[in-house]
Parts: C-alpha cells; sequence; structure tokens
C-alpha cells in the first residue's frame, strides 16, 4: 500500500518539482556572473535533485519514510534551498545599493 501512496504523492511532487527547480536556476542565474559556472553548477544540482527524489521514494516504498515525506522532501528542501539563495542575492544588492 506505501507503494502506491508514495507513487500518487510521487507524481504530483515530480509537477511541482518543475517549479522548485525554475526557481532553483533563477537563484543560481542571480548568484554568478560566470555563465559556464551558472550551467555546471545547474546540472549538478539537477543530478543531485533526481538522485536524491529516486532515494526519498525508495525509502517511502520500503516504509521506512511516510509516503508524502518521501515524495515532497526533496521539493521542500530545495525550494528553502532557492529561497535563503534569493533572499541573500536581494540583500546583497539592496546593500550595494544604499
Amino acid at each position: 500500500m506505501d507503494t502506491l501512496r508514495t507513487e500518487l504523492h510521487r507524481r504530483f511532487a515530480y509537477a511541482a518539482s518543475i517549479l522548485v527547480m525554475g526557481m532553483l536556476a533563477l537563484s543560481i542565474v542571480n548568484r554568478t556572473e560566470n555563465l559556464y559556472l551558472g550551467i555546471f553548477l545547474a546540472l549538478i544540482l539537477t543530478f543531485v535533485f533526481y538522485a536524491g527524489q529516486s532515494f526519498f521514494v525508495v525509502l517511502g516504498e520500503s516504509g521506512a519514510l511516510p509516503p508524502h515525506v518521501a515524495a515532497w522532501a526533496l521539493n521542500v528542501i530545495f525550494l528553502v534551498l532557492a529561497g535563503g539563495q534569493m533572499a541573500l542575492v536581494s540583500l546583497r544588492t539592496l546593500t550595494h545599493k544604499l
């Protein structure tokens, strides 16, 4: 039963991950001035995200984590990272203008 619940939550979490990865990409673009470094970081974080997502789904299917936690954990973690990064960039921009 955990497998089915995890799969249901994973499908919704996968759809939401597009928005999360977009926010993460936006925060990377605002952080670095080097285009190649930004592309490299985005690729690495994308691979880390999807490998971690697979890991958490296995934990949810095995019953080690609740299905909703397993499916949504990486989205929440990366969303917090992206939001924090964007907040830091905004603060830095604001302090340079003052």
